[in-house]
């Protein structure tokens, strides 16, 4: 398994030369080249060991940004593949446990929940190709998503909801009243420890998580069978 995935690591090594050597010029390389060349990350070997996904990222200059879109390659390095092209870009490519599938996590405004923002969602796409389909109409960005061991769900974390206090915009008045002589302050805590990261059980029954100092985050299941029968 090591060396499979070390011949995973020197693969995405070779096709990021590749991909870079499209845009290199015979002369000094100056900030602007450097910056468009293509940066390969978070390779995802097939469970059957003879694919990888990963992500490349390139720089957008209209957009002012760097957009990343999701690759496939088989290991002996044949049939590179693109597998998304969403104007806002793809991340975190996650194969399903039977190959089948992956799915990625996508900022595309159709799918945002009623009312809430345009945020990312969890998308899955057929390995053979086609059109993406989305899973989650979370109302908050969804992140480290991870499939369980049986294909029927998908474990992500995701912040709660402002309340709404938290939307209203802070005052500029405060107060306070002086106890022995110093201001005394109330703030408020917020129940429960917010989650930084998970791994889900072998058997899909429960998921543990670790906690975080960030907001409070919770992890979420969505499950994958019956969403998939409606696309």
């Amino acid at each position: 398994m090591k060396s499979t995935r070390r011949a995973a690591l020197s693969l995405l090594a070779c096709v990021a030369a590749a991909l870079a050597a499209g845009a290199a010029a015979k002369r000094p390389m100056t900030l602007v080249d450097m910056l468009e060349v293509p940066q390969i990350s978070d390779p995802q070997l097939s469970p059957d060991g003879r694919q990888v996904a990963f992500v490349e990222s390139r720089a957008d200059w209209k957009a002012n940004n760097r957009v990343s879109h999701i690759w496939r390659v088989n290991l002996d390095g044949s049939g590179l593949v693109r597998m998304t092209n969403g104007p806002r870009g793809e991340s975190s490519p996650r194969w399903s446990p039977d190959g089948r599938r992956i799915a990625f996590v996508a900022r595309r405004a159709a799918e945002a929940a009623s009312g809430a923002e345009e945020s990312a969602q969890v998308f899955t796409i057929l390995n053979s190709g086609g059109e993406a389909q989305p899973l989650t109409r979370h109302a908050t960005v969804v992140s480290s998503i991870e499939w369980s061991a049986d294909g029927t769900a998908l474990y992500f974390l995701a912040p709660d909801p402002k309340s709404t206090e938290e939307k209203e915009p802070p005052s500029t008045k405060t107060s306070s009243r002086p106890t022995c002589g110093r201001p005394r302050w109330k703030a408020p805590v917020r129940p429960g420890s917010p989650r930084g990261t998970f791994r889900s059980s072998p058997t899909s029954c429960r998921a543990t998580a670790a906690a975080s100092l960030s907001r409070a985050r919770r992890v979420r299941c969505s499950p994958t069978r019956s969403r998939s029968k409606s696309t």
